[in-house]
């Protein structure tokens, strides 16, 4: 399994794809720095979140957008064919309980 760790600025408020599921999209703007050319790079992060607490999602949907967080989860890869082509999606499954407001 691919364990990642993120921290970064929320871009938007979360939005739930399926209350079933209790699952919500949260997207991440994150830096990286490149070591070949030696500049920092933006990059953003879809993040999908499964049984995140109530009052954590309730927070994140109202007031989630530029705030940072720090969460840790791993990398899901899929892929799904339409019209006879191959679409590959990379999401970064976020462990609900690692999350972690760090400025409120």
């Amino acid at each position: 399994m691919n364990n990642i760790q993120l921290t970064g600025k929320v871009l938007r408020n979360a939005i739930v794809k399926s209350f079933q599921s209790n699952e919500i999209i949260l997207t991440l703007e994150t830096l990286l720095w490149d070591k070949i050319k030696r500049i920092k790079r933006v990059s953003i992060v879809q993040c999908l979140i499964y049984n995140v607490r109530p009052e954590m999602e309730h927070y994140l949907i109202a007031k989630g957008k530029g705030k940072t967080i720090s969460c840790s989860g791993h990398v899901d890869r899929s892929i799904h064919h339409v019209n006879g082509e191959r679409k590959f999606q990379t999401d970064a499954i976020i462990d609900p309980d690692t999350i972690e407001i760090i400025n409120k």
